[in-house]
């Protein structure tokens, strides 16, 4: 059966040359497929508008039926196409786009930062041969027609000095620690509803810091493997010296010749 959910998976890759890293995030996704409520069976299902109010107001995710769920999901996969056309059309006009940030959902949040320009876009449409599933292949082609006019001028990522982004990330880390130690507010604070967000950022930071050091650790001790022995100055004096008493002059050869 279908999990009426999306995954995602981030993978970051760094690379430290000449005390410099510069880092690279694959993103993922597995977006959830489209699907008729009617064939889900349910109750009352409310809007997704109202379904989002809810959700932001509780700071929770919708639990409702199965019918619910999948109105949900089809309704965040029209808003994300909603607003590839959007970001084209910003980027077209010369200016920047920024995903929104209310009266939407964290999925489309998180994949509003796939358009800004700062990465490249790409998406696989797979599809159901079952004759019952004619109008789920229909909107499967359609989505991906839409989605594949995506136009976002590509931003160059230039590599950061390691000890600034090391002393940024020790900042970020410590900050994190703090707010992981105070723990969650109370579930009926207006707050509540942000710390999951502020939860995953904080472990998100802690990591960071982690591998950053972990990076200049191996960058450090591949430099002592391939760089050549550094010699102190009164050594390579008297190396010279004595490399110098052991070179003679060259002697002279003289050709014997030999009788007939």
């Amino acid at each position: 059966g279908s999990s009426r959910s999306h995954c995602a998976l981030q993978l970051t890759l760094a690379r430290m040359r000449g005390g410099r890293v510069c880092e690279t995030t694959f993103t993922l996704v597995d977006l959830a497929g489209a699907e008729r409520p009617s064939k889900v069976a349910g109750s009352y299902t409310p809007s997704p508008e109202m379904m989002i109010w809810e959700s932001e107001s509780s700071g929770k995710a919708v639990q409702d039926s199965l019918e619910a769920q999948t109105l949900m999901i089809n309704y965040e996969l029209f808003l994300l196409g909603r607003e590839v056309l959007t970001a084209t059309e910003k980027h077209r006009r010369g200016r920047s786009y920024a995903p929104p940030r209310q009266a939407t959902t964290p999925f489309i949040r998180f994949m509003g930062a796939c358009l800004d320009g700062s990465c490249r876009t790409a998406m696989i449409v797979t599809l159901s041969q079952a004759p019952q599933n004619g109008w789920e292949t229909w909107f499967s082609l359609q989505y991906g027609t839409d989605l594949s006019k995506l136009r976002v001028p590509l931003n160059t990522r230039t590599p950061r000095v390691v000890g600034k982004e090391l002393k940024a990330a020790r900042a970020a880390a410590a900050e994190a620690a703090k707010v992981l130690n105070a723990g969650p507010p109370p579930p009926t604070a207006p707050a509540f509803k942000y710390w999951a967000k502020k939860e995953s950022a904080a472990h998100m930071a802690i990591s960071r810091l982690a591998w950053l050091s972990r990076l200049e650790e191996l960058s450090v001790s591949y430099q002592s493997v391939t760089s050549p022995p550094l010699v102190p100055a009164p050594a390579a004096a008297a190396l010279r010296a004595n490399d110098s008493s052991t070179h003679h002059a060259p002697q002279r050869v003289e050709q014997q010749e030999h009788p007939e």
